[in-house]
């Protein structure tokens, strides 16, 4: 995939998930490039703009084989698409800096919410998490369901730091959603140490499925976060990212729920079976789910119970409130409870699911999941105009 020149910035369009991702690198200024990334969603709706504060004056951009780079007195900014089809901005270092942190400049509209995410211990997933998970930044736009999925912007993945020697160290990275800004540091003291050039790599995924396998044991069932419908409607696809981590088939088991002011309360809708064949990849699926009924201004949860062999895996991100999910034991073979009885409290996780649904007459009307209304700023492609 090549970036397409305009003017003095780059433009490539991900398409993760069927979700577009419009992504320009190096700011919209006429008389120059500078070290920016501007990633929007939705038509605009949803934005993320970064920028190295870093001045630039006749310094030039170019681009070789997929590679758009800049070279700015020290520093060296390099922008690529990995074989993920995942962003990747490199700052390579030439020399020891002065300082061992850097921090960047954000902007965004509201609404848009960064969580960073734990380590999970395989004990609590009955999973691997993948190393550059810790540490990292899963990023949530204010809405779910039908055209936003499952409300995921990007994930911002755990920073790493490689010398010349090909040794390589994490770093730490902390983003200030009231300040706007991003800080990558060095809490090890890698880059005293290292051989340089240095390169420190942020990585960007577009994808809209949460990054954490949760591969938890059969006959367990797990009540997530709740949906809050803007429009009255009737589901009719259930959505959910999962694999299968066995050979042979694996199945599990759906139901919607109702909030009874303080948990998942009675059934909505009939509970229904996902199954998967094989050794199957991690992807998003869907089965009909036709008889869901939605309030508008009603919150309502999603439900999951494994089958007893623990091979239907789905994936989470560490999103949202304490207690917006629960978790607990039921025989597979017996149908989901109703009421639902919360036994567990699973804290801040959110699963890869979401509803496809119509509103009477047939059109489809996304659900907000976090219980606030439709037309929220519209982003604009941001400028530079903090750095000269």
């Amino acid at each position: 995939m090549s970036f397409i020149k305009e003017l003095n910035h780059y433009i490539d369009d991900f398409a993760k998930d069927d979700i577009p991702t419009k992504v320009v690198i190096g700011g919209n200024l006429i008389d120059r490039f500078v070290p920016n990334i501007n990633a929007s969603k939705w038509n605009d709706e949803c934005w993320l703009n970064i920028n190295f504060p870093q001045v630039v004056t006749t310094q030039l951009a170019t681009l070789s084989s997929d590679t758009i780079s800049q070279s700015i007195r020290d520093n060296t900014h390099k922008f690529y698409v990995d074989p993920s089809r995942r962003l990747e901005y490199e700052i390579v270092l030439a020399r020891k800096p002065l300082i061992d942190s850097f921090t960047l400049i954000i902007d965004f509209p509201p609404g848009l919410q960064f969580w960073k995410q734990p380590y999970f211990g395989p004990a609590e997933i009955n999973a691997i998490q993948p190393d550059n998970i810790p540490d990292s930044y899963a990023v949530y736009w204010n809405r779910r369901n039908n055209q936003y999925k499952t409300g995921k912007f990007c994930h911002i993945y755990r920073i790493k730091f490689t010398d010349a020697l090909g040794r390589s160290e994490w770093g730490d990275q902390n983003i200030d959603p009231i300040a706007k800004t991003w800080t990558i540091s060095d809490p090890k003291g890698f880059l005293q140490s290292a051989t340089y050039p240095i390169t420190i790599g942020p990585n960007f995924g577009y994808e809209s499925a949460g990054a954490t396998p949760s591969g938890n044991v059969g006959n367990t069932w797990i009540c997530q976060d709740t949906t809050t419908a803007v429009e009255s409607g009737t589901t009719s696809l259930w959505y959910v990212f999962c694999s299968n981590a066995g050979a042979g088939a694996t199945t599990c088991k759906l139901q919607f729920y109702n909030d009874d002011g303080t948990d998942a309360g009675t059934k909505n809708g009939t509970q229904i079976v996902a199954s998967l064949t094989g050794s199957e990849a991690q992807a998003w699926r869907n089965w009909t789910y036709n008889d869901g009924i939605l309030a508008i201004n009603t919150k309502y949860w999603f439900a999951e119970n494994r089958s007893a062999d623990g091979n239907f895996w789905t994936y989470l991100d560490a999103v949202g409130a304490a207690n917006q999910s629960r978790y607990g034991t039921e025989a597979y073979a017996a149908a989901f409870a109703d009421p639902c009885v919360a036994t567990g409290n699973n804290a801040v996780r959110t699963y890869s699911h979401y509803v496809v649904f119509e509103a009477p007459g047939g059109l489809s009307i996304p659900v907000d999941n976090r219980g606030m209304n439709r037309g929220m700023n519209r982003g604009m492609n941001r400028g530079m105009s903090r750095i000269n």
